[in-house]
């Protein structure tokens, strides 16, 4: 697949996640954190009831059938696992999210999450908008 239909799925996708995640938020879904460090997101239509949640999914039925939803979209906005849309690909993995492996200290395992974006792909940009412009004019990598 082209690079520039890739980046587009990935905002579009983006897009998607974070509308599901502020209609999650405008309509009182809560995350909690147990003890144990396992996400519950509160149910927008029965009070009483709460989803586990976690990075790769809610056992809630919308994302059963949509494989999205507004416990799973909040939670990656909160996680700041949501791609923002002025961004630009990692230099360092070009966007791959991963890079050279290298050793865990304190292990014998190699990871390969690239050390740069933190295994997300992107990184973040200042757009600057000539005076008067509708377009960026200057897209700057931020520090």
């Amino acid at each position: 697949m082209e690079p520039h239909v890739e980046r587009r799925i990935r905002a579009q996708r983006s897009e998607a996640l974070r509308r599901l995640a502020d209609k999650a938020e405008r309509e009182g879904v809560t995350i909690y954190v147990t003890r144990d460090g396992e996400h519950l997101a509160t149910s927008r239509r029965n009070p009483t009831q709460l989803h586990r949640v976690d990075r790769y999914g809610c056992d809630c039925a919308g994302f059963s059938y949509w494989q999205r939803c507004g416990h799973h979209s909040l939670l990656l906005s909160q996680m700041g696992l949501i791609l923002d849309e002025n961004a630009v690909d990692c230099p360092a993995c070009q966007g791959k999210g991963w890079g050279e492996p290298w050793r865990v200290p304190g292990t014998d395992a190699y990871a390969v999450r690239c050390r740069a974006c933190e295994g997300k792909g992107w990184t973040p940009v200042a757009v600057i908008v000539a005076e008067g412009q509708r377009r960026p004019a200057t897209v700057v990598a931020a520090a």
